[in-house]
């Protein structure tokens, strides 16, 4: 739980002190990208994490990482600042936490959107546009789909799910006949 309060503040840190030329998008995009490095090449991210491997080292390698990742300036500052705290560790999570300061800013929702076959585009445009006029943000839809749920659909947003399925309501007939027995 400490180490999400830490990484939630020097989020909140990041997203406060910024300053054009950058952005907000651009940052995120530049922690995003980063991360996923990170996540394909877990060596490099062990090397910079591990606190026996000396700083100058770590921080030439985030300097040639910045290079191939057109890392701006005022974020390769932020990076040397968690290198020289020894917190490198907590970037997964700041990216994390960033990106829901980012979407709570601009009023955007994250969903997930499961379906027992795959949408067409007309039915994804609707059924976006329904819940942007519920929820009066902009979403940023994933589509999965899930064949175990025979018809309709399943939209998680946030910690609220809504359950259109066939097979929740199939289930729903199921325990009502149990009751009526």
């Amino acid at each position: 739980m400490i180490k999400k309060e830490i990484e939630k503040k020097y989020a909140q840190a990041l997203f406060t002190t910024i300053k054009p030329p950058e952005s907000h998008e651009n940052i995120l995009d530049q922690l995003s990208k980063l991360c996923e490095y990170f996540d394909y090449e877990k060596e490099t991210f062990q090397y910079l994490i591990n606190p026996i491997n000396e700083q100058s080292h770590k921080i030439n390698t985030i300097k040639k990482l910045a290079i191939l990742f057109n890392i701006g300036e005022f974020l390769l500052n932020f990076l040397f600042v968690l290198i020289k705290k020894n917190s490198l560790s907590l970037l997964p999570g700041i990216n994390r936490e960033y990106k829901l300061l980012y979407y709570d800013h601009n009023n955007i929702m994250p969903i997930e959107i499961i379906s027992a076959i795959p949408l067409n585009n007309s039915d994804k445009q609707k059924i976006i546009e329904s819940i942007e006029s519920v929820i009066k943000k902009k979403v940023i839809p994933e589509y999965k789909t899930e064949p175990n749920l025979i018809g309709g659909i399943l939209i998680k947003a946030a910690s609220t799910i809504f359950d259109g399925s066939i097979k929740a309501y199939l289930e729903s007939l199921r325990k009502h006949i149990i009751e009526e027995v």
